[in-house]
């Protein structure tokens, strides 16, 4: 989806760019320089707020002001892929902190197109002078041509639940991660899958799980795998303190009692439809597992579903 909302510069640089020239003494000290520390960076357009990082080198007595331009190249244009949050950073003399070029990329939706970049350059130094990587190619790289991220989004989960037998839907979103740093360690391995089911909603717990759905590139399927804890439930009356994941199961057979047991899966694989708007799992089962609180042993279930589709919301 289009980002539409812009965003200040991150807190540090805020404050330096609040104080007046008056309030600032300025390095003096000679041999300082200020540069990008690489002559090219890529990012993906989803990332939102990216900074293109600084390099200061030699002794500062004093802080350095660095003003910069953004040239548009490749089709890129300003405000409809990219906002520039300031032109101008101050650096500390004590160097505290993290120094860059700030921009926020503005997702286009799922329009494929070619890759479109911008140019960064110190136009001028205060206190300083401009090292040799004076300028950094930023590329936009788009990602819409990618399966990983035409499946991003928001879905409607639809399923049997086995404790009533009859259909349930909820919401779950479909996302990469929240910082810059998560969507590259994610990027084509796995989702974040956010919402399950608020089948605590009765204990006064929401419905905002997260839950992991792994990226099978080569092979070009999903799989549900063991997510992480999401509650501690110590609260939550088991007999025991325990804690809660979204999980797959395996069916091992029927109870004496006629019941049927279930126990811990590994995975649950799923497919996707051409068109990307439907992910639907094998036949299996998933759902919310109890573990342990102190052995992290598997000890039961609070709800499993089948026949799980997953729905994209237009």
């Amino acid at each position: 989806m289009k980002q539409l909302k812009y965003f200040a510069m991150a807190a540090l640089v805020a404050a330096f760019a609040s104080c007046s020239d008056d309030e600032v003494t300025m390095n003096s000290s000679a041999d300082v320089t200020v540069e990008f520390e690489t002559a090219a960076v890529s990012y993906n357009e989803n990332y939102g707020i990216v900074e293109v990082p600084l390099k200061v080198t030699g002794e500062l007595n004093g802080a350095v002001k660095a003003t910069f331009s953004v040239e548009p190249l490749q089709g890129a244009v300003e405000n409809e892929h990219y906002v520039v949050t300031t032109n101008q950073i101050l650096i500390p003399s004590s160097l505290d902190g993290t120094f860059a070029c700030e921009l926020h990329l503005l997702d286009d939706g799922i329009t494929e197109n070619d890759d479109r970049a911008v140019r960064i350059t110190l136009e001028n130094v205060e206190g300083a002078t401009v090292g040799a990587n004076a300028s950094c190619m930023v590329t936009i790289a788009d990602v819409d041509k990618i399966p990983y991220y035409k499946l991003l989004g928001d879905y409607v989960l639809t399923a049997i639940d086995l404790s009533t037998g009859g259909e349930t839907s909820f919401n779950v979103t479909l996302s990469d991660g929240e910082t810059t740093a998560d969507k590259q360690a994610n990027s084509e391995k796995r989702y974040v899958a956010i919402g399950f089911g608020g089948e605590f909603a009765d204990l006064g717990y929401s419905s905002s799980e997260n839950w992991t759905i792994e990226y099978n590139k080569a092979s070009e399927n999903l799989s549900l795998v063991p997510g992480d804890y999401y509650n501690d439930v110590a609260t939550i009356n088991f007999g025991f303190a325990g804690n809660v994941a979204v999980v797959p199961f395996d069916l091992l057979g029927v109870s004496p009692e006629g019941e049927p047991d279930f126990d811990l899966g590994r995975y649950l694989n799923a497919t996707w439809s051409e068109d990307y708007s439907t992910i639907t799992f094998e036949p299996g089962y998933m759902g919310i597992g109890v573990f342990d609180d102190a052995s992290d042993a598997f000890a039961g279930y609070y709800a499993i579903y089948t026949n799980v589709v997953m729905t994209k919301v237009q």
